[in-house]
């Protein structure tokens, strides 16, 4: 039987939940085992345990966690781990479009293409003004602490928090997106969460023309939460400049998007 893997990925607070459940909906099989709710995901985060628990296991193994691991230049994944990899693929073979969504998959993007040469990626992004407008909103704290020398993130409108984490955060997610799909855009796919509702009825028509994947059309408003698509750089919001070497990055991206 014919198997095709699709891996589901972007930065955290980017629509990757969203972007999942649509994709879950369309006949692919993301998990058995997936991660709930939760206060910041109220819909739930469409993660397959397993997957998760395996990242979260080579950081652990490199001393490292989520919030700390984009900052190292490469992640070591040892024999057990490449061993315990293989498993996870071995298991979810038998469907015939599999894979799974989980963000950190953007830090480990080399790995899997050595373990899945043949896989497929979504990747969707965001503006990263409404990414830290989000992950500010939704509590997460720890990334905008206070320490000597930090770059102030009132650059970017926001008075309260001041921390160069969370712009690095964003930077290194997406620049790996960036530089992975930008050499292999033949298997990938790349949305803008602003321009989801639009993007995504052609995805799954390239899809199933050009991977030959037997893939449903969604109505994105199943699964749609529009508090989600919230954004403060639209028209009517406050108006920030964004970091050049950020805008470099964002308009690569955009130029890597499919539209209608």
């Amino acid at each position: 039987m014919s198997s095709t893997p699709l891996v589901i990925t972007g930065m955290h607070r980017s629509g990757t939940s969203l972007l999942a459940s649509a994709m879950q909906l369309s006949g692919v099989e993301i998990g058995d085992e997936l991660l709930g709710a939760s206060r910041s995901n109220v819909k739930g985060h469409y993660e397959d345990v397993d997957f998760l628990a395996f990242h979260e296991g080579v950081f652990e193994d490199n001393g490292t966690n989520v919030m700390e691991a984009h900052q190292l230049r490469a992640l070591s994944i040892s024999d057990e781990r490449r061993q315990q990899a293989q498993h996870l693929v071995e298991a979810r073979r038998h469907h015939a479009v599999w894979g799974w969504k989980d963000p950190r998959t953007c830090l480990f993007l080399d790995f899997w293409e050595s373990v899945l040469p043949s896989a497929r990626y979504l990747f969707i992004f965001r503006d990263p003004r409404d990414v830290l407008d989000s992950l500010r909103r939704r509590g997460h704290r720890e990334l905008f602490h206070h320490f000597h020398g930090a770059w102030p993130l009132r650059k970017l409108g926001f008075d309260t928090f001041r921390t160069r984490r969370a712009v690095q955060y964003w930077l290194s997610y997406n620049q790996a997106i960036l530089d992975f799909a930008t050499t292999r855009m033949d298997r990938c796919r790349v949305l803008e969460l602003d321009q989801l509702t639009s993007q995504l009825p052609l995805v799954l028509k390239q899809a199933r023309e050009d991977w030959g994947l037997a893939l449903q059309d969604v109505e994105l408003e199943q699964v749609l939460d529009e508090t989600l698509l919230q954004s403060s750089s639209k028209p009517g919001g406050t108006s920030r400049a964004v970091p050049r070497d950020l805008e470099q990055v964002l308009r690569g991206l955009r130029e890597l998007t499919v539209s209608p």
